[in-house]
């Protein structure tokens, strides 16, 4: 923490010199409506000048980031291992800019970069570029929605195709007996089961102050920008 700080953001005396400004960070996406809804929205239900102030001074939000209280990783590298021999690693990161997840996919016949609004295919034998658009919301969260509207609305409970069970151990690797689960929108299918995993993370000591790009990390206090 730098000399002369406090407790929180609006009452500190270096707060417009901090990089991790929770005033300035927020601020920012008063005047903009999809980020009024997130991560605005998380922080208050008024997303006006003084709906955020009130928010930051009374809520856990406005508190120092560097004040030690969340013991969230604010980078993370995991290297896998597939049967067949694919290999894959997944990089987290707090200290980047307000974007989508980036995925690049690499084969013998081409490759595939994706930035959760385009899917861009190279194809190695005719050397030619398509670029697929995606869903301008950035992701599978508004299908998901539809989804489980249309199954109340209809009393169609097969438009869900998953539950709670077979979703949320989906993404954990390594789990044995696991080669098999059911998409949320889709129907099951097969996915390759991971030989073996290794995880690389700070290891958090017991009172040791917070990083700065905690502030950024998708849970810190309950739900500020992930990545």
């Amino acid at each position: 923490m730098s000399p002369g700080a406090t407790a929180r953001c609006l009452d500190c005396p270096v707060e417009r010199s901090c990089a991790y400004s929770a005033l300035r960070i927020y601020a920012r996406f008063l005047d903009d409506p999809v980020h009024r809804q997130w991560p605005l929205g998380v922080l208050t239900d008024d997303p006006t000048p003084a709906g955020l102030r009130k928010a930051l001074r009374d809520g856990p939000y406005g508190t120092c980031v560097y004040s030690g209280r969340n013991d969230v990783v604010d980078h993370q590298v995991v290297t896998l291992e597939y049967d067949g021999g694919v290999t894959a690693s997944f990089t987290m990161t707090a200290f980047t800019t307000l974007d989508f997840r980036k995925t690049r996919l690499f084969g013998t016949l081409g490759s595939i970069d994706g930035d959760g609004r385009t899917l861009t295919v190279h194809d190695f034998l005719t050397d030619t570029v398509e670029t697929i658009d995606l869903d301008p919301d950035g992701g599978a969260d508004t299908e998901l929605v539809r989804a489980f509207l249309a199954a109340v609305a209809t009393g169609d409970h097969t438009l869900i195709t998953s539950g709670p069970r077979e979703s949320v151990p989906s993404p954990r690797p390594g789990r044995p007996g696991r080669g098999r689960h059911r998409s949320a929108t889709g129907p099951p299918h097969v996915e390759p089961r991971v030989r073996a995993a290794h995880v690389t993370q700070p290891c958090l000591r017991s009172g040791e102050p917070e990083r700065p790009g905690w502030r950024t990390s998708s849970r810190q206090r309950a739900g500020q920008r992930r990545r």
